[in-house]
C-alpha cells in the first residue's frame, strides 16, 4: 500500500477450533501513519458450513466500526461519550450494534436485546481500561454464547482475551438461551482528544 492510503489485511487460521474455522484479522485503517501504524485486532469463527457467515458478522460488528473511524458520521456505528450512560469513563467509543447467531431466530433476538440491556462495557470498565494502552484506538469484541449449561462469555482487549473483564462480564447473570445461541459486538475506544473534541 502507497502512503497515505487506507486498508485492511486479513489472515486466517483453520482448525483452531473443532469443526469451526478461526478467521484472525487484523485492519489497519491508515497505513500513512510512521513508524507505528494503529491496526485493531479481531478473529471470527465460522459456525456454519459457509465461511461467508462468519465475514458477515465482521462486516457487521468491527467492520462496522472501522467505517465509522474512518468516516464519523454516525451511518455505521454509534458514537459513545464517557459521561454518556453506556459510556467507558474516560473514552469516546465507536461500538456496533449486536449480532447473533444461532438455531433459533427468536433466541438471537433474545440474548442480542439482553446483551445490549446489560450495558457490559459501561458495568464492566474498571476491569479492564487500565490495560488500554493505545494512543490511537483500542478495539474491544464482547462475546456471549453457546449451549444451555455451557455458555461463554469472554471479552477481547486488542486481540487478547481478557480475563478480569471475561470474568467480570460471566458475573453480570446474562441469561441462557434455550438452544445454541451466540451474540457478539465490537467497540473502538479513543482517548479524548487534548482540545475535548472527538478524535
Amino acid at each position: 500500500m502507497f502512503p497515505g492510503r487506507r486498508g485492511a489485511v486479513t489472515g486466517g487460521r483453520s482448525g483452531s477450533v473443532p469443526s469451526a474455522d478461526v478467521l484472525d484479522l487484523v485492519a489497519l485503517p491508515d497505513v500513512g501513519v510512521q513508524p507505528d501504524v494503529p491496526c485493531f485486532m479481531d478473529c471470527v469463527v465460522s459456525m456454519s458450513a459457509d465461511p461467508q457467515d462468519a465475514a458477515n458478522t465482521w462486516v457487521q460488528t468491527a467492520g462496522a466500526c472501522l467505517l465509522e473511524l474512518l468516516d464519523r458520521r454516525g451511518d455505521f456505528a454509534d458514537h459513545v461519550d464517557a459521561e454518556d450512560e453506556g459510556g467507558v469513563p474516560g473514552w469516546h467509543m465507536i461500538v456496533s450494534g449486536v449480532v447473533g447467531l444461532g438455531l433459533d431466530v427468536d433466541e438471537s433476538w433474545r440474548l442480542q436485546g439482553a446483551l445490549l440491556e446489560a450495558n457490559v462495557l459501561h458495568r464492566i470498565a474498571g476491569s479492564f481500561v487500565e490495560d488500554l494502552e493505545s494512543p490511537f484506538f483500542n478495539g474491544v469484541k464482547v462475546f456471549y454464547g453457546g449451549s444451555p449449561g455451557a455458555m461463554r462469555a469472554e471479552v477481547w482487549v486488542n486481540g487478547e482475551c481478557h480475563q478480569a473483564a471475561t470474568a467480570a462480564m460471566a458475573a453480570l447473570g446474562l441469561p441462557e438461551p434455550a438452544v445454541f445461541t451466540a451474540v457478539r459486538f465490537y467497540a473502538l475506544l479513543l482517548p479524548p482528544a487534548a482540545d475535548g473534541q472527538q478524535r
